[in-house]
């Protein structure tokens, strides 16, 4: 199914886990909800002025959080009704990433003031704010709701969540200019993938060791997620 509808240019996208729903994110900070089966447009949520440029869906598909790289803000959505439930502040700068924990009880955020956020759904607050990075391009949560991921510069990292320790450096980037663009967890969580919009390579990691696996070539222009 091809979707099409949207003149401006798609910075964000997820499945919802009943995989029958795509959201698409704007840059005109538009949030475009999509039946994958049809390809039809089922509703638009137009936010106030800012950039989105990371979404993520909750486990349940009940909920959607937003980042926004203007207004400083993560923002929780509910999806069947498209009313905004909740806002999150506590970065100094925008929004580069927004992940949802396993159990959709915590969320994960990254963001241009060099921090990641762990916070509490629930009640809006920062957990744990974990801090080393110069550049985040994007942040995941495993599996097993206990580690971090973070990809940026001078390395992408694995996180203790319990502790907010960083337990693994990998991937050393050769300046702000060559950091991957995102990283994410396997589903089984044995595995990391990075992809760079620099030198439009995919790697795939051992989340263990940090080891390389294999690098996958082929793209002609930058890759963000």
């Amino acid at each position: 199914t091809t979707i099409e509808g949207s003149y401006n240019q798609l910075r964000a996208i997820s499945i919802n886990p009943d995989g029958k729903h795509v959201v698409a994110g704007y840059w005109d900070n538009t949030l475009n909800f999509w039946d994958i089966s049809t390809g039809q447009l089922t509703r638009t949520l137009k936010k106030q002025d800012g950039i989105m440029p990371s979404i993520s869906t909750s486990p349940d598909g009940k909920y959607l959080l937003s980042g926004d790289l203007r207004h400083k803000t993560i923002k929780l959505w509910e999806i069947s009704t498209g009313q905004l439930v909740r806002s999150f502040w506590g970065h100094s700068r925008g929004m580069t990433s927004v992940a949802f924990s396993p159990d959709g009880k915590y969320a994960l955020t990254g963001n241009g003031d060099k921090t990641v956020k762990y916070w509490d759904i629930s009640t809006g607050k920062v957990i744990r704010t974990l801090k080393g990075i110069k550049d985040i391009g994007s942040v995941d949560i495993s599996p097993d709701g206990r580690y971090a991921l973070s990809s940026g510069c001078p390395s992408n990292k694995l996180w203790d969540l319990s502790t907010g320790t960083s337990i693994m450096n990998f991937g050393k980037c050769k300046s702000n200019r060559s950091y991957p663009s995102f990283a994410t967890f396997s589903h089984n969580g044995k595995y990391i993938i990075t992809g760079s919009k620099w030198d439009r390579n995919l790697i795939l990691w051992d989340s263990m060791s940090g080891k390389k696996i294999r690098t996958f070539r082929g793209h002609k222009n930058g890759i963000w997620s």
